[in-house]
């Protein structure tokens, strides 16, 4: 190995010998061998016109991420499944590297300068949901190879969210009015088991809950959340440990007003000796005066108990008796459930 100034003897029956790692200059590497007669003849390795190098080292081949910081948390939602992850590292400078998910081709990139090498793995190269295992490799020019591995989860699913409320039904009736304004608005169902859920109404802060074991939550939106008057839309979300996120949208009208016509209530006919006395043959009672599209009831007994007359009806009928100062009423309902009551004029 020093172009013939020392000579090396192998072991009888040889028929190789081993460099060990460096380089060796041109025509450094010699073979002689003595015949028994003696006669010598030296032959220089035929590859030895040039320096060899004899590399048995791999390459420093680093991985940044580890199986559980591999895309943010080792889990590839869906959105990350679109985009594609990056893997990022370091080797030795110019040298290959290679990725392997046994799913569709080999990524092959080069590592710069410096060393560095980033791919991003598209989602031809994953699973849509599942275990996948990152084989990454990169190979000298001695054939010496660095191999590393990094495992994730692909969960592409979005969580089954459900909001048992629909538009229509929110409320009751789709229509919130002020008692229920003031008392808050019930939003409930389900998702997956241990998941928060999160509603959004764009006033005030957000509302955040915890589904159960079963994965049934249930969320009050105080008055805080909620308009004064005017449509509101609540956009309930839930994301799962992945970070896919399941979005569901309900939408109702507040209404706090109450009716603003004024119920007008009075005797048909005041009979006998005065028309303004309230001692009448006649029980009749007109009432007028109601909003559009409003329901009405009257009491008897100052409003502890109510009475709905039939449909259509513009009047009811007092029974024989006498009714105590304020003890008739007229109350009206609006299409929300807002509440506006009347005595009777002439009590």
């Amino acid at each position: 190995t020093d172009s013939g100034n020392t000579w090396v003897i192998p072991s009888p029956g040889a028929t190789s010998f081993t460099l060990t790692a460096g380089v060796y200059v041109a025509s450094a590497l010699k073979v002689r061998q003595v015949d028994a007669a003696g006669n010598v003849q030296s032959v220089g390795l035929g590859t030895n016109a040039k320096a060899i190098e004899v590399d048995t080292l791999a390459p420093n081949l680093v991985v940044t991420q580890s199986s559980i910081t591999l895309a943010g948390d080792g889990l590839i939602n869906l959105a990350e499944y679109n985009t594609g992850v990056t893997l990022s590292g370091t080797t030795d400078a110019g040298l290959g590297v290679k990725v392997v998910t046994g799913f569709g081709p080999e990524i092959n990139l080069t590592a710069d300068v410096n060393g560095a090498w980033s791919p991003v793995i598209s989602k031809d190269n994953l699973p849509p949901n599942g275990g996948v295992t990152f084989t990454i490799s990169s190979s000298d020019a001695a054939g010496n190879t660095a191999t590393l591995t990094r495992t994730a989860v692909v969960e592409t699913g979005a969580p089954n969210l459900v909001v048992t409320q629909s538009s229509t039904t929110l409320a009751g009736d789709g229509l919130i009015n002020a008692a229920e304004r003031d008392s808050g608005v019930t939003l409930s169902g389900t998702t997956g088991a241990g998941l928060s859920v999160k509603v959004v109404t764009g006033i005030g802060s957000d509302v955040i809950v915890t589904a159960n074991a079963a994965g049934v939550w249930s969320a009050t939106v105080s008055k805080d959340n909620l308009p004064s008057t005017g449509r509101v839309t609540f956009t309930i979300s839930s994301s799962d440990a992945s970070g896919n996120t399941a979005v569901v949208t309900r939408t109702a009208e507040v209404d706090t007003l109450a009716p603003t016509s004024i119920a007008v209530l009075a005797l048909a006919i005041d009979s006998g000796t005065s028309n303004t006395d309230n001692i009448t043959n006649n029980g009749l009672v007109n009432v007028s005066g109601l909003e559009t599209g409003a329901s009405w009831q009257y009491s008897l007994d100052s409003g502890n108990t109510w009475i709905t007359p039939s449909t259509g009806a513009t009047s009811f009928t007092l029974t024989s008796g006498s009714y105590a100062a304020n003890t008739l009423k007229v109350r009206q309902v609006d299409a929300a459930g807002n509440v506006q009551i009347t005595n009777l004029g002439t009590n």
